[in-house]
């Protein structure tokens, strides 16, 4: 998922510093982003890698607790911004060495630290989709393995014999209530 959030930070934080398609386009291509296209597939099959790994770990039916709370939100945002930023540091630093361009040229404006920002709330909005896919796999996984009452498989077309032959009314009547015994 930090992949995908690296990507679509990236994207995102040349999309808001330069809503100029002309000059976006001009910058991104003086500045060694002839790989994006590349970058763009690779991180959607990651993302998908990525909620896979959160299914298959949720099928274990003996691992349906789902803990929530704000500082497993935390946790798992902060692990993921600290990858991401890692990884845009590293982007950013390799378009500039694969183009020639000095590494300081970085701080020279506001791209990078906004570029940073993204990369933050990115990974904030990837750690709540994880969590909440994870939940909506253990949900699913409680209720498909939940014991249901189980009824015969096969049920009889014919009604039960007591409904279709009612007890004669004076079946067995010579029985304790009878007459008194002749001596």
């Amino acid at each position: 998922m930090a992949a995908a959030g690296v990507v679509l930070g990236h994207w995102l934080t040349y999309r808001v510093a330069l809503p100029n398609v002309r000059i976006r386009s001009e910058i991104l291509a003086a500045s060694g982003h002839g790989y994006w296209l590349l970058a763009v597939r690779a991180a959607v099959v990651l993302a998908l890698v990525s909620l896979a790994t959160v299914f298959v770990r949720h099928l274990d039916a003996r691992d349906l607790h789902v803990s929530s709370g704000a500082d497993r939100l935390v946790a798992l945002a902060a692990r993921l911004a600290l990858v991401q930023v890692t990884g845009f540091l590293v982007m950013e630093v390799a378009e500039r060495f694969v183009v020639g361009a000095p590494v300081l040229q970085l701080l020279g404006h506001h791209l990078f630290v906004l570029g940073l920002l993204v990369q933050v709330l990115v990974a904030f909005a990837g750690s709540l989709v994880l969590l909440w896919f994870g939940r909506a796999v253990a949900s699913v996984v409680r209720i498909l393995s939940a014991e249901f009452p189980r009824e015969p498989a096969v049920r009889s077309v014919w009604p039960p014999l007591h409904v279709v032959c009612p007890p004669l009314a004076l079946a067995g009547a010579g029985g304790v209530r009878g007459p008194p015994p002749q001596l």
